[in-house]
């Protein structure tokens, strides 16, 4: 295997010459992006029907003050971060659907130089020409032919409505053994009363009648996560959702922030609050200024990934 990495970093130094070694005393090294948008690439393998597809499109994101030390080299190195991963999939006889794309962004979050993220993603062309625009190429046939027709919004799908169950006829009438019964100082039994799921709520034991205890319900809300699958909300604390892998509920988006929104419990259930998001944060695709009580089925929308939210209840 070739050192395709030391390639990348001759030939940025050769591009960039005296100034590349001056502008790069800063935390942020070409060759660390290279390496960790590589492992970025191996992270989004997808199995296909005869091939491995990896991600195309590479999102950089850096500090304000990074981005204001590359200046208009980010281009330049934007390039050779692409030549690199384009040798980095064939080596490993990686599929793309396009050949790679890498953009950094501003991340305003990151208030240290030096550090950084980077999510890939897989993207179409047409996908990539809406998100960033032109793209040498990658989008000129989209080009060629006009931009793309704009995105048709999906009508909404009548909500499907569960028939309420047929009515469960009543149990035959019982005769009554004490309607017979001598009154000579005797008196019917106490008719018992009854819970809240139709059962005697006291039981005679040896003539005396003792409480019996109700069942405790308890609402357990689980989230449908585009990666982590199902997982199951504890009560007991909150979740922060965002890109930032350190996030309880982590969403590999390069279109939400590092700590996007968080899911908590009250006394009333499960809620959804925006914590300042850029995008911001959308409930069955109304956008929240305020905290949201969540509801079974709820489809929680951050950038374009959503999160679907289901409650069941447990007895205990």
């Amino acid at each position: 295997m070739s050192n395709i990495l030391g390639e990348f970093e001759s030939r940025l130094g050769k591009v960039v010459e005296g100034t590349f070694g001056a502008l790069f005393r800063s935390p942020v090294q070409p060759a660390e992006l290279a390496r960790e948008a590589g492992k970025e690439m191996t992270r989004t393998r997808k199995m296909g029907l005869d091939k491995m597809y990896v991600a195309n499109v590479y999102f950089v994101f850096i500090s304000p003050r990074d981005a204001e030390a590359m200046g208009e080299l980010a281009q330049t190195i934007e390039g050779e971060m692409e030549t690199y991963l384009l040798a980095f999939a064939r080596e490993r006889d990686y599929a793309l659907v396009t050949r790679p794309v890498v953009r950094f962004s501003v991340d305003t979050e990151l208030k240290r130089q030096g550090k950084f993220d980077i999510i890939g993603q897989q993207m179409t062309a047409e996908g990539i020409y809406e998100e960033l625009g032109s793209v040498p190429g990658v989008t000129d046939a989209l080009e060629g032919g006009g931009s793309p027709a704009p995105a048709v919004a999906a009508s909404r799908a009548p909500v499907a409505v569960t028939p309420l169950p047929e009515p469960i006829a009543s149990p035959p009438a019982v005769a009554d053994p004490w309607a017979d019964a001598p009154m000579g100082g005797m008196s019917a039994p106490p008719t018992p009363s009854m819970d809240d799921f139709g059962r005697p709520a006291t039981s005679v034991v040896a003539g005396s009648a003792a409480p019996v205890p109700k069942p405790s319900i308890t609402r357990v809300g689980t989230v449908l996560m585009p990666e982590l699958g199902e997982v199951e909300l504890d009560p007991k604390r909150n979740y922060v959702t965002g890109r930032q892998s350190t996030c309880d509920l982590p969403i590999r988006d390069a279109n939400i922030s590092r700590q996007h929104a968080e899911l908590f419990w009250n006394s009333q259930g499960w809620s959804v609050r925006d914590l300042g998001s850029t995008n911001g944060t959308s409930v069955n695709g109304h956008k929240i200024s305020k905290a949201v009580e969540l509801q079974d089925g709820d489809r929680i929308t951050l950038g374009v990934s959503t999160i679907v939210y289901h409650e069941t209840s447990r007895m205990r």
